[in-house]
């Protein structure tokens, strides 16, 4: 069915809010948040890192951006993806089935087995997963979004709190030079859209739950989204190229790459062949934050070799990039851009749009668990082709 991408962005933008609001919520008392958390183990877990946890804030706001996507767009139902399982077992060891039910009572019981009876806390959490959802008729720019979605042949990925660990940490980090190392500001909610007939990424929104405190002291959310189909591109960051001019800009030995984000836990002969090429290298918290540190243009890039994110994680950061006129493709396809020992493009090997990451079809079919929708090549995340060109050519 033929929807407005309009209708279908203020769905997600609010969504992203609402998850937004339930996972403060959730962090707002420290000693009903210690009950909320479970580790991961066997498939769920992402296995590069040593603890890998949820938390029910995770669980419930993929289930409620489900929720809210599904009840919008009934057509959408069984093709919204989330990260986590919606099995939750708290620290008490009761397990439960999250789901939202038809109203906030039934909600409410629900989340109160896991809540240790919590009754409060768990009507407060029902009535944020109930809640009205925004209209958001003051974004102007969202307003002026004409394009049509063929939501038949769309898909999408929810990452419902990335960066967990800094989730759980619970801490306020100062940034440097407009980047914060670590801290609840790297926290972000996930929501990106696909075409399931090709794979490719068209409309995306990152939401920071953490990203400012307002002057009673609350913290207060910054949200970001794209939309890129049919020719046509809009978003609410800063573009650095249109993208409809994108496949015609060669590649430029002098375009310079000043900063690149990447992990910590980057081999060294990636960190060393980035250092040449760029005067700093900056380490952080989350794929997702480090793609919108490429989006909001605090650094250039964001390269990284191993397979250690997932299409949940990508997926909407890299719509959003699409429409400022950058991309997100596979770390260990870079070299083939252009012919070893040539500064000529081969004719015959793919451009950067060609290889965007795909979102349909697993990586790893053989593997089981959140391993087999692993970026399983590594990414190479940019606003600017140039950018992409000077990295590819130095990796």
């Amino acid at each position: 069915m033929v929807q407005q991408g309009q209708m279908l962005l203020k769905t997600l933008i609010s969504a992203s809010e609402k998850a937004a609001r339930i996972s403060r919520r959730c962090r707002s008392e420290q000693s009903l948040f210690s009950l909320l958390i479970e580790e991961k183990t066997g498939e769920e877990k992402n296995k590069h890192f040593v603890h890998d946890f949820k938390t029910l804030a995770d669980v419930l706001v993929q289930e409620a951006i489900k929720h809210d996507i599904v009840a919008k767009f009934p057509d959408l139902c069984g093709h919204v993806y989330g990260e986590e399982s919606n099995k939750f077992t708290n620290a008490n060891g009761d397990s439960v089935y999250i789901e939202v039910q038809g109203d906030e009572v039934k909600t409410s019981a629900m989340l109160g087995r896991v809540l240790d009876n919590n009754m409060a806390a768990a009507n407060a959490l029902a009535a944020e997963t109930h809640g009205t959802l925004s209209t958001l008729e003051d974004d102007p720019m969202l307003c002026r979004v004409d394009v049509d979605i063929d939501t038949d042949d769309i898909g999408f990925w929810i990452d419902p709190i990335d960066s967990t660990a800094e989730y759980i940490r619970g801490e306020s980090v100062n940034s440097v030079d407009g980047v914060h190392p670590t801290g609840l500001q790297c926290v972000t909610v996930l929501i990106g859209g696909f075409t399931r007939s090709t794979g490719l990424p068209i409309c995306g929104v990152i939401n920071q739950p953490f990203h400012h405190l307002n002057s009673d002291g609350q913290w207060c959310s910054r949200v970001l989204w794209g939309i890129h189909t049919s020719g046509r591109s809009y978003s609410n960051g800063v573009p650095t190229i249109p993208s409809q001019f994108l496949s015609l800009v060669s590649p430029s030995p002098s375009d310079k790459v000043t900063r690149v984000i990447m992990s910590p836990s980057e081999s060294d002969r990636v960190k060393t062949a980035v250092s040449a090429v760029t005067g700093d290298v900056v380490y952080t918290a989350g794929a997702g934050y480090k793609m919108l540190c490429v989006i909001d243009g605090t650094v250039d890039a964001y390269v990284l070799s191993k397979a250690s994110t997932f299409k949940w994680d990508t997926c909407g950061p890299h719509a959003i990039l699409l429409a400022l006129g950058g991309g997100c493709v596979n770390f260990n396809d870079s070299d083939d851009d252009t012919g070893e020992g040539s500064a000529e493009r081969s004719p015959t090997r793919p451009r950067p749009r060609q290889r965007q990451l795909s979102y349909s079809d697993p990586e790893i079919p053989a593997e089981l668990g959140a391993g087999r929708w692993s970026n399983s090549k590594g990414l190479i995340a940019f606003k600017d082709i140039g950018i992409f060109h000077t990295l590819a050519a130095a990796l």
